[in-house]
């Protein structure tokens, strides 16, 4: 049981060794743009992709209209 305990806090010692490194590297580019990358992802989803399906609602509403009237 001792050993396993020691197998998994070395495993996880070595997890967090990893990530540690990857964070303390300026060169990645995940590492550099994380924030702004995350800002647009989250712009696109809540402002402009709903903008889009309103317009669409819209141009297909005015298009039902058309139909209906003739």
């Amino acid at each position: 049981m001792d050993e396993k305990i020691k197998k998994t806090l070395k495993e996880i010692h070595e997890v967090h060794q990893k990530r540690k490194k990857q964070k303390e590297n300026p060169n990645k580019f995940w590492n550099k743009y994380e924030g702004t990358i995350q800002f647009l992802i989250i712009f696109f989803f809540t402002f402009i992709v709903p903008c889009i399906v309103v317009y669409g609602a819209l141009h297909l509403i005015e298009w039902i209209k058309s139909i209906i009237h003739f």
